[in-house]
């Protein structure tokens, strides 16, 4: 996940549970990192997600809230507009622009309030650490190792790199690298689904 996500001027208020709040004059829980921006600056998604929340939140402005599953949650606030055509439940990428610094809600100037939630709990984004991904599920893993290992040998027929200085079209090789990585998946999955169909037809006939 980005920590940053944005080219920002400035950080105008960190991560802090016990911020003096420059409107309410009182002392308030700032959850997440403000990064100051000219406005229209683009914001992108943090990683790969799926918009939860998109549209208009009191003081917050317009926000939008993306799950990107493990728990982990990004909110993103005061956005001047949010990219056109994105909707609640739409899929987003890591670096995609989802909508563009303002100063919408309760704000003093153009930044971006960028939060992460993990499992529920609000931390500091700037202090993140790497989370490890979901292994492969134990009924997959055959198919992954052959993948693996189709893609693994197709790399090995790429064509060595040119010596220096001299300059070769790549368009062909790896298209033909890939063009077998993607037959030998497809025969990989064919020999699977036969496997599973002649189970399943094995079961049916000691059932009857």
């Amino acid at each position: 996940m980005l920590k940053i996500p944005l080219k920002y001027s400035r950080v105008s208020s960190k991560f802090d549970k016990n911020r003096f709040h420059p409107v309410l004059h009182r002392h308030k829980a700032h959850l997440g990192v403000d990064f100051a921006a000219p406005t229209g600056t683009p914001i992108w998604a943090a990683a790969d997600g799926t918009i939860t929340f998109i549209g208009r939140n009191r003081a917050a402005g317009n926000m939008v809230v993306l799950d990107h599953g493990n728990g982990m949650v990004s909110v993103y606030m005061h956005l001047h507009r949010f990219r056109r055509g994105l909707d609640k439940g739409d899929e987003v990428r890591q670096r995609q622009v989802i909508g563009y610094v303002g100063s919408t809600g309760r704000s003093t100037g153009p930044h971006l309030h960028f939060g992460v939630k993990v499992n529920g709990v609000y931390v500091d984004p700037m202090k993140l650490e790497p989370r490890r991904a979901d292994p492969v599920p134990a009924r997959e893993r055959s198919v992954y190792k052959k993948i693996s290992s189709a893609f693994a040998q197709a790399l090995t027929q790429l064509p060595p790199p040119p010596e220096k200085g001299i300059l070769l079209p790549v368009k062909e090789p790896v298209k033909t690298a890939v063009e077998i990585l993607n037959q030998k998946i497809q025969k990989s999955v064919r020999k699977e689904s036969k496997k599973s169909k002649g189970k399943s037809s094995k079961r049916a006939s000691k059932k009857r």
